[in-house]
């Protein structure tokens, strides 16, 4: 009998679906959280006069809390999204078990967002304005040497973008099919969406970046972008919906089998060395 950790079985299926997902599901906003626990650990370690004994042992209790709750609910939304990848294999759609999965996809990206929020007013509530500004640096340095502030952008994963063009024409699908199925992925209403998760996200990584947080306004943003990442979930149902009327069952398996082909090239690659920024 396989082994489950995290909820995941110990297959090889399963364990590279949890290899990918660490890298693809939500994973700027993974990426912005693991990088605010390495520089605060960071800041533990900085030069003597820059953090208090008090604010250094006050800072490692916050990273330590920081990971533990960012990682169960990371863990939750990697077991809700292997189990919409799984629905979504099906050419029988099981709509109640896409839509159990899409609440709890829902549930937690609202979470995720929240918790960040809750790190960065605990973090106000240790360091001064200097101190923080300090901090802030060394969060988007260690995120990617990108202008990106505390957060990233909140698209969908290279998953819900798929199947595309190259995948579609190696499934044997015709340019009519392929043209219904892509007026879908590419449709207004989609574009509008991410266009405003993009408008809103900005918003609020200028609003993260000062000191003197607007929690209210904050709180409005990180709704809003909630709200865009619900609906780009609808429309990933919708999409299925479509290649169902569209192709027929052989088509639906070889598009299937590129999908997981696909799948399995999406690995991480390997990390860059971590680095401690004194300067």
């Amino acid at each position: 009998m396989s082994k489950s950790v995290n909820g995941f079985e110990q297959t090889p299926l399963g364990a590279e679906f949890k290899l990918n997902m660490i890298r693809i599901i939500n994973n700027r906003v993974a990426a912005l959280v693991g990088a605010l626990v390495v520089v605060v650990f960071s800041s533990v370690l900085a030069e003597p006069g820059s953090i208090t004994p008090t604010q250094r042992e006050q800072l490692k209790t916050l990273a330590s809390e920081m990971r533990g709750k960012t990682q169960r609910v990371l863990d939750e939304l990697m077991r809700a999204r292997k189990d919409l990848f799984d629905a979504y294999q099906s050419w029988d759609l099981n709509e109640q078990r896409v839509k159990q999965a899409i609440s709890r996809i829902d549930k937690a990206q609202l979470a995720l967002l929240n918790l960040h929020l809750d790190d960065q007013l605990a973090l106000r509530r240790v360091l001064n304005p200097e101190q923080f500004a300090e901090l802030a640096r060394q969060t988007t340095r260690h995120a990617g040497h990108r202008r990106r502030g505390w957060f990233g952008s909140f698209e969908e994963s290279p998953l819900d973008r798929l199947p595309d063009k190259p995948m579609l024409d190696a499934a044997g699908v015709s340019p009519e099919q392929a043209r219904r199925i892509l007026q879908v992925s590419n449709s207004p209403r989609r574009q509008a969406v991410i266009e405003s998760l993009q408008r809103y996200s900005k918003q609020l990584i200028d609003l993260l970046s000062s000191y003197d947080l607007d929690v209210a306004a904050a709180r409005r943003l990180i709704d809003r972008i909630h709200e865009c990442q619900s609906e780009l979930l609808d429309l990933s149902l919708e999409k299925q919906k479509v290649l169902r009327s569209v192709l027929t069952r052989e088509q639906f398996e070889k598009l299937r089998a590129e999908v997981l082909k696909r799948f399995r090239m999406l690995r991480p690659g390997p990390r860059p060395p971590r680095r401690i920024d004194r300067n």
